[in-house]
């Protein structure tokens, strides 16, 4: 499903989406709230991001940082967000750190840890492997 495909005047609009980000909070509570610690972290890296509110805060492309929204879709390399300002923008996940907030709590994630099918990233069965040091 597409939710960029023309057709639909409002696809664009932010405002649409915050019922999805709702969601997307119960959903990321319920994860976090039965871990601690290293388990939190790796639950973190784990989630769907699909309704998540997402803020660049570190990109090799400067022009990416401060760029927040909610993400639509993902895909293994990139994520497509709506901003506040009702844009629809595509977002490279190497290179990049997001910011996730879940009540008190701001999860940092590393767009590069999460270059990969947003299932397989999801499957509780396979741990998350990390490949050499991290690079902007």
């Amino acid at each position: 499903y597409d939710v960029t495909a023309g057709g639909d005047a409002d696809a664009d609009r932010y405002d649409r989406y915050l019922p999805l980000h709702g969601l997307w909070l119960g959903y990321a509570r319920e994860l976090l709230s039965t871990e601690r610690g290293t388990a939190a972290a790796n639950m973190a890296l784990k989630l769907d991001w699909h309704g998540a509110k997402v803020q660049v805060v570190r990109a090799k492309n400067p022009a990416l940082v401060g760029i927040t929204g909610i993400v639509l879709q993902e895909y293994a390399g990139v994520v497509k967000v709506v901003t506040p300002e009702d844009r629809i923008l595509t977002i490279p996940k190497r290179g990049v750190v997001f910011t996730m907030q879940v009540d008190d709590t701001l999860v940092h994630v590393y767009g590069t840890h999460t270059v990969m099918k947003s299932v397989a990233r999801t499957d509780r069965q396979k741990p998350i492997r990390y490949h050499g040091p991290l690079r902007l």
